[in-house]
């Protein structure tokens, strides 16, 4: 099962990161290669947010 953030904000989701803070994604993100990296530890990707 996949479950994608959702939001009402025009042009991306607030997301809460595991240090705590909140970054905005916008939908114009890579997801392959940043949002899904984001979502999961599958694979041991490592993902770093400028």
């Amino acid at each position: 099962m996949w479950a994608a953030a959702r939001s009402h904000h025009t042009g991306g989701v607030n997301i809460l990161m595991a240090d705590s803070s909140v970054r905005f994604i916008t939908d114009s993100v890579d997801k392959e290669n940043v949002w899904h990296p984001l979502a999961t530890a599958k694979n041991s990707e490592v993902f770093e947010m400028p």
